[in-house]
């Protein structure tokens, strides 16, 4: 009631209900009190902040060995080894940590750039019609070996070849008129100088006016037959036109090759500048490689180094094709900081240069060797020597120089020249060699074919370390030996040299040939921590165990003095 008196002398016009709100009293709560469940809660949330704490704590200061068996994090614990020498020791010894090591030991190692691309072929063309038209044959199939000039598909030529007529009506109808108009200046030019013929003799019988107006017509006279000579040339290069059209009207390759896709069929209408078919050479095959260009400085990339090719669409265990830098461009790409690398196959040059070689030493002549199917043949030979099923395939008793003879009449060699001669026997068993390889490369590695690219930059002997030995700690590459029995850590970060997919060159005198580097288990392991590899001989981890055991001994009865040597060499060493 205090209350409510105190609230109407303040303000006479509040309303009873606000007057009640106003002097309503909240009851006191006593936070010290809680329900069951609020302090199960409360009690949950203590001790997992306590537990995690702990193991943050243990984790952060590398001493993790002293954590609960249930919450160690460390490596397997199953294999206790013998006498139980992973669990805790009675008397505070630290824990064992099995591990698996490996033997360092010294070897050549390559550093290989890996990329990836597509094989293509550097004679390759969509050979178009130059003129439309419906598609009246086409001469080929997919598979089919053409020379160059060989036809491919003709079109409806009909009205082609009535443009050719109307042509040669204009060339006729404009001679026609050029040779008027050399008859009318012939006979303008006479009348002409007869006019002047006269009135030389007798001034007065002609007039000036007469005279300059057959002077003006001469003149015209000659202007027109110049006229009608350009109408004839434009008239006669119109007619040549239309006979090229009509020639255009049968479509022929322009290289010599292998018909891969057939584009267009039978009936079907085309324009003018259509691809109809594609024609590759099988041999002429290569890779272009965009390489950034730090790593053809780093690896001083140049003409002549080997690369490595396989399939990697489906790769075969074992299969590598050799490969070379045929060019390294001369400009850096600005858009993607690369260089541009040409790879070509050896195999394959060496294959047509055997032919080459083969057909010289037969006293062929340059023109003729020049105009010989060098690539069809070369195809056709690869697929006989490694194919059964090739028409000009080996028997069982047939020589080489047999299957040269019959593919040298399969490309009709006495109309280049042949002149009766024969193929010696190295050369043939040059290209033989050859062949033998080639036909693996050119039925695996397709145009347009992925694969997968290997290129040598460096090569050096050293000792070699495991790449799975190595691991990363405050941003420095480390590893652990096992020295008497216990981890040593070692940082090779400044020291490493060359590196492939499974090891490291280190170059480094904390190392030396011979000695164990862990290579499974460093996650858990700290300078100095005991250690026992898993992959040794029980007998032989015993023994180990025991002349640890007995050092341990000797080192205690030694005092301190010894300690603070072994520590001050293992400060020695982190220093170097």
């Amino acid at each position: 009631m205090e209350n409510e008196t105190a609230a109407k002398e303040q303000n006479p016009f509040t309303s009873e209900v606000d007057i009640q709100n106003l002097t309503r009293e909240e009851p006191k709560k006593d936070f010290l009190k809680f329900s069951k469940y609020e302090t199960g809660v409360y009690s949950i949330v203590v001790i997992v902040a306590m537990a995690s704490t702990f193991i943050l704590g243990a984790i952060f200061h590398e001493d993790i060995g002293k954590l609960p068996a249930f919450l160690n994090f460390g490596p397997d614990q199953e294999d206790a080894g013998a006498g139980g020498m992973n669990r805790r020791r009675s008397g505070g010894e630290e824990t064992v940590i099995p591990v698996r090591t490996a033997i360092l030991k010294t070897g050549s190692i390559t550093e290989n750039y890996e990329a990836s691309g597509n094989v293509t072929c550097y004679e390759m063309v969509d050979v178009l019609a130059k003129v439309g038209g419906i598609i009246k044959d086409v001469f080929v199939q997919e598979g089919q070996f053409v020379r160059e000039g060989d036809q491919l598909l003709a079109i409806v030529d009909d009205e082609l070849r009535l443009r050719k007529t109307r042509a040669e009506i204009a060339v006729m109808e404009a001679e026609h008129r050029l040779n008027q108009s050399k008859l009318e200046r012939d006979r303008v030019q006479r009348e002409y100088d007869d006019k002047v013929r006269v009135s030389t003799n007798s001034p007065d019988i002609v007039s000036h006016t007469d005279l300059e107006s057959l002077r003006v017509a001469s003149e015209r006279a000659v202007i027109d037959v110049q006229a009608a000579e350009l109408t004839h040339r434009q008239r006669e290069a119109d007619l040549e036109e239309a006979n090229l059209n009509l020639g255009y009207a049968v479509v022929k390759t322009t290289i010599s090759g292998i018909v891969t896709r057939r584009i267009v069929q039978k009936g079907q209408l085309i324009g003018a500048n259509t691809a109809t078919v594609t024609v590759l050479n099988p041999l002429a095959l290569e890779i272009l490689l965009p390489v950034p260009d730090r790593v053809i400085r780093k690896g001083s990339l140049r003409k002549g180094d080997s690369v490595y090719v396989t399939n990697a669409a489906n790769p075969v265990p074992g299969e590598v094709f050799d490969g070379v830098i045929e060019a390294v461009a001369s400009y850096v790409d600005e858009r993607t900081g690369t260089q541009l690398l040409r790879i070509r196959f050896p195999a394959l040059e060496r294959m047509i240069s055997g032919v080459h070689k083969m057909l010289e030493a037969m006293n062929w002549e340059a023109n003729k060797i020049n105009d010989f199917p060098i690539s069809e043949f070369a195809y056709e030979f690869i697929q006989a020597v490694r194919n059964p099923a090739s028409e000009f395939a080996l028997k069982p008793g047939d020589e080489v120089s047999l299957m040269v003879e019959t593919l040298m009449k399969a490309q009709n060699a006495s109309e280049f020249g042949l002149n009766g001669g024969s193929a010696k026997p190295e050369y043939v068993e040059e290209i033989f060699g050859a062949g033998k390889g080639c036909y693996d490369l050119i039925s695996r590695l397709l145009p347009g074919t992925y694969s997968a690219i290997s290129i040598v930059m460096d090569e050096e002997s050293g000792l070699l370390v495991p790449k799975t030995a190595i691991s990363y700690e405050n941003r420095e590459s480390v590893i652990y030996l096992v020295r008497e029995g216990k981890a040593d850590r070692i940082t090779i970060s400044n020291y490493i040299n060359l590196a492939n997919k499974e090891y490291v060159q280190v170059k480094t005198g904390l190392l030396n040939e011979g000695e164990k580097v862990i290579i499974e288990g460093q996650s858990s392991l700290r300078q100095g921590t005991p250690v026992k590899d898993v992959d040794e001989p029980a007998s032989a981890a015993a023994n180990a165990a025991g002349g640890a055991t007995e050092g341990q001994g000797r080192a205690g009865s030694q005092g301190g003095a010894g300690g603070s040597q072994a520590g001050g060499q293992r400060g020695s060493r982190g220093s170097q």
